[in-house]
């Protein structure tokens, strides 16, 4: 076992990363997949005001080539990314690890929705919390209606794009197709209470590198996250 797979085997936050891989490769090639995923290990943010600057570290850096390394090789690639550096540097890394391994990327490029809804008021994303711990409270809150829309977008509005981004874009994918969306655990949250119309909870807040996987066998949908596969209707 060389380094790299030592690190990737013992980082207690790749737990969710390594199902989602075993996933993505158990997908047979007639099935268009996404992936969505928290960006890769960051900094530690001790203050509201560092929430948008903070870099991935470098254990971040070498564990999301990982990622891609592990990738299936034999599908078209898009990675789309939030704006926010953090996001797009671990799309660069996965992408460096899918070249490594061989495979091709058709396009690496910036994606709105994985920012997160359009904001008038930037001080609402405070209620997010000081590394993001009330995150679980701000999306039910945000969904429940409970910000007036001159702060935020509404969530119906927000919604149809989420879904338009994701599953609009799966359906309209080629079989052999593979989507991978950098994100925040925000728009993570956010997509979940999309699809499923119920509360999110602290517990479902993904780790670095977690997310969940889509794939579409003709007309059925399904959803992946923690091991387990549900079939979703939007």
């Amino acid at each position: 076992m060389d380094i790299s797979e030592e690190k990737w085997q013992r980082q207690e936050w790749l737990s969710e990363a390594r199902q989602l891989i075993s996933w993505a490769n158990s997908q047979p090639l007639t099935y268009p997949i996404m992936l969505a995923v928290r960006h890769s290990h960051r900094e530690t943010v001790r203050t509201l005001d560092e929430m948008v600057d903070r870099r991935i570290t470098d254990i971040g850096r070498e564990m999301g080539r990982e990622f891609g390394r592990r990738l299936p090789v034999d599908r078209r690639v898009v990675i789309r990314h939030s704006r926010i550096g953090r996001c797009r540097e671990t799309a660069e890394n996965l992408e460096d690890g899918i070249r490594e391994m061989g495979g091709k990327v058709r396009q690496l490029e910036e994606l709105g929705i994985l920012v997160g809804p359009r904001v008038q008021d930037a001080e609402i994303w405070s209620n997010v919390g000081v590394d993001g711990i009330e995150v679980a409270k701000f999306v039910n809150d945000y969904a429940d209606g409970r910000y007036h829309e001159n702060r935020i977008e509404r969530f119906e509005s927000y919604r149809k794009r989420v879904i338009e981004g994701t599953i609009g874009t799966l359906i309209a994918a080629q079989p052999g197709d593979m989507y991978i969306y950098v994100t925040h655990d925000t728009f993570l949250l956010m997509a979940k209470r999309a699809y499923l119309s119920h509360a999110v909870a602290d517990a479902d807040r993904p780790p670095y590198l977690g997310g969940w996987g889509l794939s579409r066998e003709s007309e059925v949908l399904r959803l992946f996250e923690r091991g387990v596969t549900k079939e979703i209707e939007i």
